[in-house]
């Protein structure tokens, strides 16, 4: 599973604090998910004091009521569930930074000789290509 490959490491240190972790970590990218998607219901309509004859006594801005196309059905549905992206789980996930792999290959290229050390690399850049594609 997802969680075995990407957290064996965690799993014997962290043992439920990681389950913990890992859900709160969820939440956050739900919310900007969810935010994203319907920005329209999260906006908040406030009126400047001068625009306002229902003044409110503590000074502070006046809030409108929401009108918003999406309905509070709508947002509610999709709190109720985490997708695998909340998670992190992409269904194409990439190996590390693409920028980075470039820069190290680039690296390696120059190497004067080394054609040991370039054929290691090589074949590590297929295996990450394979299980990219989704090998296993």
């Amino acid at each position: 599973t997802h969680i075995e490959n990407f957290y064996w490491r965690d799993i014997a240190q962290q043992n439920a604090g990681l389950s913990v972790n890992l859900t709160e970590r969820a939440l956050d990218r739900q919310i900007v998910r969810i935010v994203s998607k319907y920005p329209q219901a999260f906006s908040v309509p406030v009126v400047s004091r001068t625009q306002s004859a229902n003044l409110t006594d503590d000074g502070g801005p006046v809030l409108m009521r929401q009108r918003s196309s999406v309905s509070i059905q709508q947002v509610k549905d999709e709190v109720a569930f985490f997708t695998a992206a909340d998670f992190g789980i992409e269904e194409r996930p990439t190996l590390g930074d693409p920028e980075q792999r470039l820069r190290v290959q680039m690296e390696v290229e120059r190497l004067t000789g080394m054609t040991n050390v370039k054929a290691f690399f090589k074949e590590m850049a297929r295996t990450v290509a394979f299980v990219e594609r989704g090998g296993d």
